[in-house]
């Protein structure tokens, strides 16, 4: 080792060189680290992080985040802890102690159009600023760029104007799977990021608070238009929509493989076929 971790992105970055992971695990070891300091001090000390801190950190986001992702952030907390151990930099963490997280079967919901439509009218009258950009234009711009393109809202974060192609083509990283994507934007949705602009920036949609109390924000538009669920469901609602316009195309759309897509984002309710009915009982 070059010179002793004292963080743990700083021992992750140095045991991922050592481990020869794939660049999709790297991937995913960089948007857990990314959680972890949103949670906690970056600078905090290999052997300070315990077990009760280490089921504050599972804790946060209950009920926003899905549970595969809490359980995998708990493998990933733990196979770092203990290889942190095997080096010496840390005593072994007790895993009995940190919560174990159990993946529930689901029900995908989604949005119908209308709904869709409500959120956006919700937009348009959005208060105060989100960041330098006016609430109202940020978050018109943002629920249509959900709509068109599907893309999670870590990615539609990380997403630079000058990637969009004047055709509205743009080529996605995802950030969760590290897979490429080709999202399309509708023309009045690049109007509609353009008219955030200025201030000058490279990202469309800046983090400009702590992601915690972005979702906080969200929330808000999403119970002002008469609404249920997080704004991550425009996610499911556009892959949904899809799949209701072109059979078998929904996971494509989402970047996803079909197990995944009919699992965690399809919504039967709203599209596809109705199942099929026995024999009609009554003449």
């Amino acid at each position: 080792m070059s010179q002793t971790p004292t963080s743990l992105r700083g021992f992750c970055e140095d045991y991922a060189d050592r481990a020869d992971y794939s660049a999709g695990y790297r991937e995913q070891l960089r948007f857990f680290l990314n959680a972890w300091e949103r949670f906690a001090d970056p600078d905090l000390p290999l052997d300070q992080i315990d077990e009760k801190l280490a089921n504050s950190f599972l804790q946060d986001g209950k009920g926003e985040l899905r549970d595969e992702t809490r359980k995998s952030r708990r493998r990933i907390l733990l196979t770092l802890l203990r290889a942190a151990s095997d080096d010496g930099y840390r005593d072994p963490p007790n895993a009995r102690k940190i919560f174990s997280i159990a993946v529930r079967d689901r029900f995908p919901t989604a949005w119908t159009l209308d709904e869709v439509r409500k959120l956006l009218a919700a937009a348009k009258t959005s208060p105060g600023y989100c960041g330098e950009i006016p609430a109202a234009k940020f978050w018109f711009a943002y629920i249509l760029a959900a709509w068109d393109s599907g893309l999670r809202g870590c990615d539609l974060r990380r997403l630079e104007r000058d990637w969009i192609a004047p055709n509205g083509c743009s080529l996605i990283i995802q950030v969760k799977t590290g897979k490429r994507i080709v999202c399309t934007f509708r023309r009045e949705t690049v109007d509609a990021i353009d008219a955030t602009f200025p201030p000058d920036r490279k990202l469309v949609f800046p983090l400009w608070t702590k992601l915690r109390q972005w979702r906080v924000h969200a929330k808000a538009l999403v119970e002002s238009a008469g609404l249920r669920g997080s704004i991550g469901k425009l996610r499911h609602s556009s892959g949904t929509a899809i799949e209701s316009l072109y059979p078998s195309a929904g996971h494509l759309h989402l970047g996803n493989s079909r197990a995944v897509f009919e699992s965690y984002y399809y919504d039967p309710t709203l599209a596809g076929p109705a199942k099929p009915l026995p024999p009609n009982l009554i003449d």
